[in-house]
């Protein structure tokens, strides 16, 4: 991807813009906005192989609270993305501590289960880390089409 022009990175229109994660993208993409049926960054093409979904901390303790069912739902619907990741900004025991609602066993095993079912949840510290996990998971798919667009090129010259 190094002489190549950058990749398009869709942001859900729902997101608050100028995008939080923008400025911690390399210059392999540039981010435009977008309506996404499921999750909240994609690569622009390639929404059905994969996406992101960015939770803050309070975003997910609502998630393992009162919107539980809407997010169950959401998890369910991505199951169809070819791959799929919950980017949590914050830590484990943040979320753990911050909740006053739900036991920290409960919380554990909701995380467990979910991830046993749909997809993997991945803790970043900060929105940098965050950006930067989304973009290699986002631009994995980029890089095993050209590998396989190099491939056909050497088979038909």
């Amino acid at each position: 991807m190094n002489n190549q022009k950058p990749v398009r990175l869709l942001v859900d229109s729902r997101e608050k813009w100028p995008f939080i994660w923008a400025p911690y993208f390399t210059d392999r993409v540039i981010v435009e906005r977008a309506t996404l049926e499921t999750g909240d960054v994609a690569v622009a093409g390639l929404e059905d192989f994969g996406a992101v979904e960015r939770k803050t901390i309070p975003d997910m303790l609502n998630c393992l609270g009162r919107d539980r069912i809407r997010f169950i739902k959401e998890l369910q619907r991505a199951r169809y993305c070819g791959s799929f990741m919950v980017i949590i900004e914050g830590d484990l025991q943040s979320l753990i501590l911050q909740c006053r609602e739900l036991h920290p066993n409960s919380i554990l095993a909701s995380l467990a289960s979910w991830q046993a079912q749909y997809c993997p949840f991945f803790f970043a510290s900060t929105p940098e880390l965050a950006a930067r996990t989304a973009e290699y998971f986002l631009l994995r798919p980029v890089k095993q089409a050209e590998k396989i667009k190099k491939a056909f090129a050497k088979v038909a010259a």
